[in-house]
């Protein structure tokens, strides 16, 4: 097992109250090419992932916040 960090693009979003924010991991780009800019994904890796979270593999999604 080995840590990752995933970083995102810089993007601005507004979240109202009782929104939430999911975090998916895929092998393959969700969105196809409905972004502009975005181009078909082609994963280069292949066989099983397994992604090990709670107990003493606590995972998180750190997200930088600015108050309106």
């Amino acid at each position: 097992m080995v840590d990752i960090d995933v970083e995102l693009l810089p993007i601005g979003l507004a979240f109202h109250p009782g929104e939430q924010l999911r975090f998916i991991v895929s092998g393959r780009n969700l969105l196809g090419t409905m972004m502009p800019g975005n181009r078909e994904y082609q994963p280069a890796n292949t066989g099983l992932h397994i992604l090990h979270t709670g107990g003493k593999h606590a995972a998180y999604l750190q997200l930088p916040v600015q108050a309106a």
